[in-house]
């Protein structure tokens, strides 16, 4: 579960880096978005590879509770 907390939080920075230097670091803000890009197939990797914490299911509301 700490590993998908670090993840959020590192997707969650790089993101408000990428939207801080849209303007002005025209450098930082691409590599920005690259490293965004990574992330997310990483974890697109960790889902399909069925890892533990990386369900989809978790998202969907339980009827039965």
């Amino acid at each position: 579960m700490k590993a998908l907390r670090f993840y959020h939080l590192l997707l969650a920075g790089v993101t408000v880096l990428a939207y801080f230097t849209a303007e002005e670091l025209g450098l930082v803000h691409a590599w920005s978005g690259y490293v965004v890009a990574a992330l997310l197939g990483v974890r697109l990797i960790l889902r399909l590879a069925r890892k533990r914490g990386f369900e989809l299911r978790r998202l969907v509301p339980s009827l039965a509770a």
